[in-house]
């Protein structure tokens, strides 16, 4: 089973260690700096960073939040993974849909940008019923509405 918790420095660590290539790739592209240079100031805000785990194991499978936007009814959400999330899809799957249910009962709408070469990503926000508003050659903001 699949679940999210408050990040510790542990997850930080791991998730580090095992972060997928094109992750890491979009973090240096969408920052001009390198991926290792974000964990001080990711381990600074810790407080706002949750872990995305497999229960029985507590193997990291990403991390991720949401910050808050100059419209409280709008949330910025971001997702980074590790290589482990590849063995368990299907169960990434489920629970990202359920568990998106429960952010859009706080957030009206999630927004933010993904890297173009992050098919993963890309196909998964698709799945989760996400609206492209902007592209780029590197970059398409989406956004993602509460049902009504």
């Amino acid at each position: 089973m699949i679940k999210v918790v408050p990040a510790t420095i542990a997850h930080i660590f791991e998730f580090a260690d095992n972060a997928r290539r094109i992750d890491i790739e979009e973090v240096e592209v969408a920052s001009g700096k390198s991926f290792d240079s974000h964990l001080p100031s990711l381990l600074l805000s810790i407080n706002k960073v949750q872990a995305v785990i497999e229960d029985e194991t507590g193997e990291v499978l990403g991390i991720g939040g949401i910050e808050p936007t100059r419209n409280l009814t709008v949330g910025a959400i971001w997702l980074l993974m590790t290589n482990a999330v590849e063995s368990r899809k299907i169960e990434f799957l489920r629970f990202s849909r359920r568990y998106l249910k429960t952010l859009l009962a706080e957030y009206e709408c999630l927004i933010n940008v993904v890297y173009n070469k992050n098919k993963l990503h890309v196909s998964w926000l698709n799945w989760l019923g996400a609206e492209w508003v902007e592209q780029n050659e590197l970059f398409s903001m989406f956004i993602i509405t509460r049902k009504r």
